[in-house]
């Protein structure tokens, strides 16, 4: 299927944009988009986790609504620092992140949010920013997909 990206500043504004008809669909945080789905305003095609959303375990997940058992387009959320950050500094930053997901109310936060914290160490995170940067760099190449 043929797409046009249309840009937005954020989630909210997307939703409305959907919501007033000036884009046909969108891929859409799912706290954001919720309380149109239960008004019945907006309907919940698919969420793009691999697992189903505890706040909305009646959607489907995107590899099981299109038959894909292998598909897997989560968002991920990265801690980043510049590129010549010292290396104590960034295990510093590493274990003050973990201890913060550890602590029961930013967990709950976070699962509000529809999101879940995992805590990785730098080096699995850029073991997987590379898996993520090859699975999906022929398909930026085959569609000639630019930045904007």
């Amino acid at each position: 299927m043929k797409m046009v990206h249309v840009p937005y500043r954020g989630p909210a504004p997307a939703t409305l944009g959907v919501l007033a008809g000036d884009a046909d669909c969108g891929f859409l945080a799912t706290p954001t988009v919720l309380p149109h789905v239960k008004a019945g305003k907006l309907t919940a095609l698919a969420v793009s986790s691999v697992q189903p959303s505890p706040l909305a375990p009646q959607v489907p997940t995107l590899a099981t609504a299109l038959g894909q058992p292998t598909l897997d387009i989560s968002f991920k959320l990265v801690l980043q620092a510049p590129k010549r950050t010292p290396a104590p500094i960034v295990a510093e930053l590493e274990r003050a992140a973990r201890e913060i997901m550890r602590k029961p109310e930013v967990r709950a936060r976070l699962q509000a949010a529809d999101l879940v914290a995992i805590g990785s160490s730098h080096a699995d995170v850029q073991a997987a920013m590379k898996a993520e940067t090859a699975r999906w760099e022929p398909l930026v190449r085959r569609l000639a997909i630019k930045l904007e």
